[in-house]
């Protein structure tokens, strides 16, 4: 599979950095999760680096994790971050 271009590449990076950062939050390994998400660790570890997905296999993922598929598309803190403990953005000032 080929990696997106342009704003969708964006989207499908910032897509990648949620799952792992809440996959990783959670304490699970890619083995754990996959399965959840009706996928091969392979596969969702090719998603986490960026690798472009469908958006049946994004959902798939966001209801394995317990959130919005929303919340995974954007680098925005979210209502979740508190109960996942993965990183909202970071803040500068």
């Amino acid at each position: 599979m080929t990696r997106p271009q342009g704003d969708s590449a964006d989207v499908t990076a910032v897509f990648g950095r949620q799952v792992h950062a809440r996959r990783t939050a959670r304490g699970w390994s890619l083995r754990r999760m996959a399965p959840m998400a009706g996928l091969r660790h392979a596969a969702l570890h090719r998603i986490e680096a960026g690798e472009g997905t469908t958006l049946a296999t994004a959902g798939r993922i966001a209801a394995a994790l317990g959130v919005p598929l929303a919340v995974l598309v954007t680098e925005a803190a979210c209502s979740h971050c508190q109960e996942c403990g993965a990183p909202g953005p970071a803040v500068t000032g």
